[in-house]
């Protein structure tokens, strides 16, 4: 199946797509998932300009709510004793990282906020009302692809994953030390604080890269990076704090 009837048959699922670049996950169009749509006209326009382009799948325009899970997960076996502690069968996606096993389990209403998880030694993202995933098939950037695992009706989003809430906290952004996890969800955090305090594009740009350089383990690579720096110099930018010299605030 190529690209292009990848991303019919997730339209036809009632989905809405947009194009990524080739083997990457970043996107093609301005606005990125924001710019997703089901509208058949248009996605053939896209893959016929870009016939190589990965799908992308907003998810919280396609009603979804995807778990996706990186890390934890040491195959098939094991991915059915952690869904056997109240996950349903589901539409489920291994995605191409390798090494590794990482997988993405679909579900129903794309209403909850998304964020990073972590659940007894088991750790993700929960992608809802904001983001996107890869649609099997799609080429990742380790050079697999992402397959369908379960090709099961779509179930409805389960109360464990509801009840899920944020791994990240402030003690990691201003601490010193390695990031291991949520390595996305955490610099996007330090770069928006860092923008709201007034940094201008040179200067996230500079944070960015020594943070990915000096903390991340592993590293984030070239097309995940980009990305969020390209999105961080779109926000609008703070004003810096005030400094007091002598009794006198200087603006």
């Amino acid at each position: 199946m190529n690209l292009l009837d990848i991303a019919l048959d997730c339209r036809a699922r009632g989905w809405h797509v947009f194009p990524c670049k080739p083997k990457a996950k970043e996107p093609l169009i301005r606005g990125g998932f924001h710019a997703a749509t089901n509208d058949e006209v248009l996605v053939r326009e896209w893959w016929t300009k870009w016939p190589d382009a990965n799908v992308g799948i907003a998810t919280g325009a396609s009603g979804l709510t995807v778990l996706d899970i990186d890390t934890g997960i040491l195959g098939p076996e094991h991915l059915g004793a952690f869904t056997a502690n109240g996950l349903p069968e589901t539409y489920t996606v291994r995605t191409g990282r390798r090494p590794g096993f990482g997988v993405q389990l679909y579900y129903r209403g794309g209403d909850l906020k998304s964020v990073p998880w972590s659940h007894e030694g088991v750790s993700g993202d929960v992608r809802s009302a904001t983001g996107y995933v890869m649609a099997a098939g799609c080429h990742h950037p380790s050079g697999a692809f992402y397959e369908a695992l379960v090709d099961a009706p779509i179930a409805e989003t389960p109360e464990f994953v509801r009840s899920l809430r944020s791994a990240v906290s402030d003690k990691v952004m201003i601490e010193d030390g390695p990031i291991t996890a949520w390595r996305n969800e955490t610099l996007v955090r330090i770069l928006g604080k860092f923008r709201d305090g007034g940094a201008d594009n040179d200067d996230i740009r500079t944070k960015a890269l020594k943070i990915n350089e000096s903390r991340m383990v592993p590293p984030l690579d070239e097309a995940e990076l980009e990305h969020i720096i390209d999105n961080a110099c779109k926000w609008s930018v703070g004003e810096p704090e005030a400094q007091v010299v002598i009794g006198k605030a200087l603006a």
